[in-house]
């Protein structure tokens, strides 16, 4: 088979790998494996592996293994002690890279070694070439001089998850760009290299300096200012600079790579013909067992494409394109529906280019435009804003957007595929890829168990017309199922399609960040850290990784009576946040790792990311919305996730002060207050919750005069807090075991607190039983509103996933008919602001509150209306309350 046709597709990478470099690495990784014949065959197997796994994977249009030559360079010239202290090849090593290159040039992949030049400068030439002429290249290796390779179109291999790593990742890591990393390293060395860089300037000295000149040109440029900045000993570090001025200007020149390597052998860089006999019988001499049988049908290693269903359903216009395009325009005028596909280039993170747009008319006919310089999205913009037509999309938000991007406003009747399967079955949203979707309500022959994540697949023109169709095929199926049920389309209509439109508001919002806040309390947080661990390593006698169960399970369990401690699925003992809370009562160690834990947490999620999240124009975060990703029906927040701030400490309220009001205007927070016990009032119809609601009366009051036996006026705050815990807790269907460890009592006392409970509220009792039954016959429960929500283990046999469902379901309704009930006011409040023309605006939807940046000169007009809006959005039989806080900032107002 010739592996040349196999490789066409222009999509395809091409990728470059340090043979070095791995040879090394899987020399020392790997077990000292050797064959029947005693000879050493552990980096044969780890290169081999490594290379068919490559193949499998990317199906790369080139491949080429790059090796040195073991020569000096001209870097040894200019500085003897260039990889001086490398150490020398191991015998058992050597003998090995004659039988590896000849597999290699079995496996029909190019080997590329020059003498005197070192393979990096290799791999950058080709690199560098590759990329100008358009072409994706993906570079294996670890080396940290590669990075300096890095941009839009060349990027690395991770050496531990194989993630592609491209500009945006290296600057996330880095904090500076794939370019600097060579000014970087001229200031701290390179010890692979034997570079020793300048003494006395480590790692946070140097990134401070490119952080804020750029470059070491830059640096002795303003040699004069770095005094001024804030880093330890800044005069040392000024004299230190000058001192080695000479010395860091050659370290550069050591580590820049050289890109003009003549090569002229551009043709023995092709893939040739594996030779399939040779290599099986070389995998059998080497006992490489895992290859000896597939490689037999080399076919194995290439991705394959997608079969079209049939040809004529689908047409790819890519000559004469204006005028196939005002064909096209004419024809849908014609079509009162179609879905559409936006084909994104997806290979870089950063900026995603539409490369083409698929309309489906129908399931027999798809069609598929490619974008050049004369053709663009624009080309159907009057499609797009007819408000005639009916479109059918993935995803509407993001869809929208784009659109957006380009000036094009979506017009008419949306669907979007995502919210309808939804609304079906609350499983099966926008975490399942398009095929999924298909195979569960068009195919129906797969239960899902694994989500796959395709949404970094890179897609080529067959996929983008498939993904078209289908949408088609799965808005036909899917608005078939639901038109059955009245609810359904009315939540469709008055919900879910007219939230899209606020969300993405919201969005575009974003929410004003005071970075200096951040970082401010980034800095404590850090010397709250570093304190910590000081102390662990004191009361454990001993450094370790305070994050590690396994570092911690010897320290913190050697004194401890092991028959008392959980232990995990594994055998080990376990040290979950539950065992440590337990132990931190007589254990001072456990404590202090809780409190690392949470610091940690709090540093990693928000302290370090949230700046970097930072719109640098509007100084604003903007966070996405997802109306299809939770169970319940509630939305869902991420990058950042903003509904995941902690509420109850400190910490979390500093970071929350970061979220600010401009000038002139104020955060308010709207919350509903105790919205799931009064929607469970509504649901039970127990006589004595309506009418402690209806009367405005303290529930936690009442109850904790129920269970305590006390009046109400001599309750305490600990024991209505008690109370409170209890009326929360047992509409989750927490159990007395679950309760006794909330409220710190006994398992005996939670029961009876349970019984008294369940006694004075017996409607409540009920409304569980009959709830609980219904959900074990159906399969789900509903909202007040109609709205399904399905419950896929109530039927498990696995005891403990079925008890997990059964109390779910108990809470399920209520949280669903609260979610339905703060989207219902998201889109009146928006409604209102937008009639209004009023400069405030909805800023953030966190649980059962919205928060809003409202003019202070609009505040007296705005906030009467939006409380009303906000409790009379649906009729229960209790009223709906909501609570007003205003601040400067989000931390003032929890």
């Amino acid at each position: 088979m010739n592996i040349k046709n196999k490789t066409s597709n222009k999509s395809n990478p091409i990728i470059l790998i340090d043979g070095n470099l791995y040879l090394y690495r899987f020399y020392y990784a790997l077990p000292k494996l050797k064959n029947n014949f005693n000879e050493p065959s552990n980096a044969i197997y780890g290169m081999i592996n490594m290379l068919l796994n490559l193949l499998k994977k990317y199906t790369p249009k080139k491949m080429i293994v790059v090796f040195d030559s073991f020569q000096k360079n001209f870097r040894h010239s200019i500085f003897k002690e260039y990889k001086v202290k490398r150490i020398s090849m191991p015998d058992n090593l050597k003998v090995q890279i004659i039988p590896l290159k000849s597999a290699i040039k079995m496996l029909g992949i190019p080997t590329l070694c020059i003498p005197t030049i070192e393979a990096d400068d290799i791999i950058g030439t080709i690199a560098s070439k590759e990329s100008k002429n358009g072409n994706k290249v993906l570079i294996k290796s670890y080396d940290k001089d590669m990075i300096q390779l890095v941009e839009n179109n060349i990027n690395i291999i991770h050496n531990v998850n194989g993630k592609v790593i491209g500009p945006y990742e290296i600057k996330k890591k880095y904090g500076f760009s794939s370019k600097q990393i060579v000014d970087f390293l001229s200031l701290i060395g390179d010890k692979s290299d034997s570079i020793p860089g300048v003494p006395g300037i480590g790692n946070k000295t140097a990134l401070i300096l490119i952080k804020n000149y750029g470059s070491i040109e830059s640096i002795y440029k303003n040699i004069k200012n770095i005094s001024s900045l804030i880093i330890r000993n800044s005069k040392k570090i000024v004299s230190l600079l000058i001192e080695h001025k000479k010395s860091i200007f050659l370290f550069k020149q050591l580590i820049t790579l050289k890109l003009d390597i003549k090569l002229n052998i551009d043709e023995k860089l092709e893939f040739s013909n594996p030779k399939i006999l040779n290599l099986c019988i070389f995998f059998k001499y080497y006992n490489i067992n895992t290859w000896s049988e597939k490689i037999k049908d080399f076919d194995f290693f290439y991705k394959k494409k997608i079969p079209k269903k049939k040809m004529n359903n689908f047409t790819i216009f890519s000559e004469n394109l204006e005028k196939n395009i005002n064909f096209f325009l004419k024809k849908i005028k014609e079509s009162s529906m179609f879905s559409f596909f936006l084909h994104l280039d997806t290979s870089s993170k950063k900026i995603k280019e539409l490369k083409g747009v698929a309309f489906s008319l129908s399931s027999k006919n798809t069609i598929y435009f490619p974008f050049n310089n004369k053709t663009s999205i624009n080309n159907f913009k009057a499609i797009f804003e007819n408000k005639k037509n009916k479109k059918i999309s993935k995803n509407l938000k993001e869809d929208s957007q784009i659109l957006e991007k380009n000036n094009i406003v979506l017009s008419g009747n949306q669907y979007d595929i995502f919210i309808e399967s939804y609304l079906l079955d609350s499983q099966f949203g926008e975490k399942y890829s398009l095929e999924e979707l298909k195979e569960k309500w068009i195919n129906n022959k797969k239960k899902f168990t694994n989500i796959k994540n395709k949404k970094n697949h890179i897609l080529n023109e067959n996929d983008v017309l498939i993904q078209a169709e289908t949408i088609f095929l799965l808005h036909e199926n899917l608005w078939f199922r639901l038109k059955k049920n009245k609810e359904n389309i009315f939540i469709l209509n008055n919900i879910d399609f007219p939230l899209i439109k606020v969300i993405e508001k919201i969005e575009k919002n974003g929410v004003l960040i005071d970075k200096f806040i951040l970082e401010k309390q980034s800095k404590k947080n850090i010397l709250k850290l570093n304190n910590l661990k000081k102390i662990a390593y004191e009361l454990a006698n001993t450094s370790f990784n305070l994050l590690s169960n396994k570092q911690l399970q010897p320290i913190l369990f050697k004194d401890i009576e092991f028959k008392k401690i959980k232990k995990n699925k594994n055998g080990n003992f376990s040290t979950s946040k539950y065992v440590l809370k337990e132990l931190s009562l007589t254990n001072p160690l456990a404590k202090i790792i809780l409190n690392y834990r949470k610091l940690r947490k709090l540093q990693s999620n928000y302290l370090d990311t949230l700046p970097n999240m930072i719109n640098p124009v509007n100084n604003r975060i903007h966070t996405s919305y997802h109306q299809t990703l939770t169970v319940t029906g509630r939305l869902s927040s991420s990058n950042p996730n903003l509904q995941n701030i902690p509420i109850r400490t400190k910490e979390g309220k500093r970071i929350r002060k970061s979220f600010i009001a401009p000038k002139n205007t104020i955060i308010a927070a709207i919350d509903y207050s105790q919205i799931e016990l009064r929607i469970l009032a509504h649901l039970s119809n127990d006589p004595y919750l309506i009418n402690a609601f209806k009367k405005n009366k303290d529930i936690h009051l009442l109850t904790a005069s129920e269970i305590f036996n006390t009046s109400i006026l001599n309750i305490t705050n600990e024991q209505r807090q008690k109370a409170k815990v209890i009326n929360f807790s047992l509409i989750y269907g927490m159990t007395a075991f679950g309760l006794s460890k909330k409220i710190n009592v006994n398992v005996e006392d939670a029961q009876k607190y349970i019984d008294i409970f369940f006694k004075k509220y017996n409607e409540v009792c009920n409304y569980t039983k009959k709830i609980q039954k219904f959900a074990l016959k159906k399969g789900f429960v509903s909202t007040i509103l109609g709205r399904k929500l399905y419950l896929s283990n109530i039927k498990s046999k696995n005891i403990y996933l079925r008890q997990s469902a059964e109390r779910s379901c108990i809470n399920a309704p209520m949280q669903g008919t609260a979610a339905d009930i703060i989207k219902k006011s998201m889109i009146e409040v928006n409604n209102f602001l937008t009639k209004k023309n009023f400069f405030s605006k909805i800023l953030m939807q966190i649980h059962d509150e919205l928060i809003f940046e409202i003019k202070e000169k609009e505040q007296s007009t705005i906030l009467p209306e939006l409380i009303y809006i906000m409790e009379n959005i649906i009729s229960l039989k209790v009223p709906l309350k909501v609570s007003t806080k205003l601040g400067k900032n989000w931390g003032e107002i929890n």
